[in-house]
């Protein structure tokens, strides 16, 4: 096929594609793909080509660098195979895949000449719809390493680009990045958590630190300093597990209401997830909470230019997560304005006014 052809081919396919309005978040947006979207994507078909062509090149480079470097040394193990050195085929392995790992991470990393422009076009007017917009720098801004009271213990933390930022509904302020922690266990490494890391700014301030975790978490990371808490709710305490360094303040932040939304989101987050990597943590210190979310998804960069199709259905999947948060960020509210919240607002603040 040539390449005036598959230009053709895709341009065609663009406009046998539609957006089909599921929700009342995307009302209107079908429209709007269509007459201002869609003619800058097709535009784009070109430009997008030569993008999966450079990307191509790489790939094939790649493959022949590792078939060369296995055609190249196996004669050499071989003959370490045959005088017993174990140890030295060992770490020829360990270069294989570390070759392996590298090269592939060189063909896909994008190049900033490659970033086609209606990405960051598109994702925008999603974020828009929900009172958001995008950010950048997420692995310089991002405060887990300093601030977070609660995370997954790991090895590594990757943040992935892009984050959010906004006043969901115009009422508690958030950032939330996009995360995928591993945890190194001897030789192999385990994902541990993948999904969105919250910090919400709150219009009060906590006097201790409280965390609370799902029950099953497989490693979790705390401020020190903490103890268990009892609460009263039988089935809150199977799902949950809390640790406050001041007890009669968690049980005034766990208040019934408090208790009854975290139980009805965690087990939101799990309806419909066909994997799920970690689980619901939050902790609450100073004026902030830090909640770590996992979702499956976490699709905001997916990006398939010259499949329609796909593109489409990947921003239907940026709608549902981004209503997913939306829902937790009202849980947020309605539970900062439980009466447990309150009153702990108010004795903060009548201490530091004597």
């Amino acid at each position: 096929m040539t390449r005036k052809e598959q230009e053709q081919l895709i341009a065609r396919a663009y406009e046998a594609a539609h957006f089909d309005e599921r929700t009342p978040e995307e009302r209107g947006f079908g429209e709007r793909f269509e007459k201002e979207f869609k003619p800058k994507l097709i535009a784009g078909i070109g430009f997008n080509l030569d993008v999966a062509e450079a990307r191509l090149k790489r790939k094939k480079k790649f493959y022949a660098l590792m078939i060369a470097f296995a055609i190249l040394t196996s004669p050499a193990v071989i003959f370490l195979q045959n005088v017993e050195a174990q140890r030295a085929v060992e770490f020829w392995i360990y270069a294989l895949v570390l070759l392996g790992i590298g090269g592939w991470s060189y063909i896909a990393r994008k190049r900033p000449n490659e970033e086609d422009p209606n990405h960051a076009l598109l994702l925008g007017a999603v974020l828009e719809r929900f009172g958001c917009a995008i950010g950048s720098g997420a692995a310089l801004d991002h405060a887990a390493g300093k601030n977070a009271t609660i995370r997954p213990d790991h090895t590594s933390l990757r943040i992935l680009p892009e984050y959010v930022k906004g006043t969901f509904d115009g009422h508690v302020p958030f950032t939330a990045w996009r995360a995928l922690a591993r945890k190194k266990q001897g030789k192999s490494s385990t994902t541990i958590f993948k999904g969105w890391h919250l910090a919400v700014d709150l219009p009060f301030t906590f006097v201790g630190t409280t965390v609370v975790y799902e029950r099953g978490a497989r490693a979790l990371y705390r401020k020190s300093g903490m103890s268990d808490v009892s609460l009263e709710d039988p089935d809150f305490s199977r799902r949950f597990g809390v640790l406050s360094s001041d007890q009669v303040e968690a049980r005034m932040i766990l208040a019934p209401d408090v208790m009854h939304h975290l139980s009805e989101t965690s087990q939101r987050f799990k309806e419909g997830q066909r994997i799920r990597f970690g689980s619901l943590l939050l902790g609450f210190s100073g004026n902030s909470a830090h909640v770590w979310i996992p979702s499956w998804e976490t699709s905001l960069s997916s990006w398939r230019p010259l499949e329609p199709a796909v593109l489409i259905e990947s921003l239907h999947d940026v709608y549902e997560e981004l209503a997913n948060l939306r829902a937790f960020l009202r849980d947020i509210d309605v539970i900062a304005e439980s009466e447990g919240f309150r009153a702990q607002a108010a004795k903060n603040g009548a201490a530091k006014a004597s």
